[in-house]
């Protein structure tokens, strides 16, 4: 399952200020097999992306900013992800499903910048689903979503996805723990 909206308006200047004022500083390489080079942050917690399932303390922010991303995607979430592209030679994430911390729905924004985001639709719902067994990373993806400034792309995250963004590009994604 997928669905797509827009953000209420901002001004991306404004927002790509703010983006590199609150997290620029604390942008560190991405871990993930899928996404080497990229850039990341967390904020809140940081979830394990293993089976083990720790949690650290990610990027603490003040509560209004937090409550402000809520109503601008219009979900409340547990985990809370920025990403950004990079500058000249662009890095994003490769075909791949979420790990085990997040439960099936999740929220994708696109913050400045422009992005492909890539879906395989094997799960037809955005909760729990019997996977159909049809959607290959291997094979041509069911969705292709080019996301803009304020571009919400609402997922099931168990489904595989990917991002090809272009250089300079800033996202978010939010989960909720699994339950």
């Amino acid at each position: 399952m997928i669905e797509t909206r827009e953000a209420p308006a901002y001004d991306p200047e404004a927002m790509r200020s703010f983006l590199v004022e609150v997290f620029g500083p604390y942008l560190t390489p991405d871990v993930s097999n899928y996404a080497k080079g990229r850039l990341r942050v967390w904020v809140g917690t940081e979830p394990s992306l293993s089976p083990r399932g720790w949690a650290r303390p990610g990027l603490q922010v003040h509560s209004d900013v937090v409550d402000a991303f809520a109503e601008i995607i219009g979900w409340e979430f547990d985990y809370w992800l920025v990403t950004y592209s990079g500058d000249r030679q662009a890095v994003g994430i490769q075909p791949h499903r979420d790990a085990g911390y997040a439960d099936y729905e999740a929220y994708g924004l696109n913050c400045v910048g422009e992005c492909t985001f890539s879906y395989w639709n094997d799960r037809k719902a955005f909760g729990y689903a019997r996977s159909s067994g049809t959607a290959s990373m291997n094979g041509a993806p069911t969705d292709i979503v080019r996301m803009v400034p304020g571009t919400v792309v609402r997922f099931n995250c168990k489904n595989p996805h990917a991002a090809d963004p272009l250089p300079g590009r800033w996202g978010m994604n939010f989960w909720r723990a699994k339950r």
